[in-house]
């Protein structure tokens, strides 16, 4: 598996999170890009990490 980032902290109410990319190569953060078990249905750019919304993680608990 390749490892594209790291999860930094949770952001908002919806279940998303604030992800450092730890490669320079953005097109590998993309929708149906997978973390471990988890698939991105959503990015955006914030600042200089990203936004990263989850297939499955609702809350902010659970992006906890």
């Amino acid at each position: 598996m390749l490892e594209v980032g790291r999860v930094v902290k949770p952001h908002g109410l919806k279940g998303q999170v604030i992800v450092e990319l730890i490669t320079n190569r953005t097109e590998r953060l993309v929708v149906g890009a997978r973390f471990g078990d988890l698939e991105v249905i959503e990015v955006k750019p914030h600042q200089k990490r990203w936004i990263v919304a989850f297939e499955g993680v609702n809350s902010r608990e659970e992006a906890e």
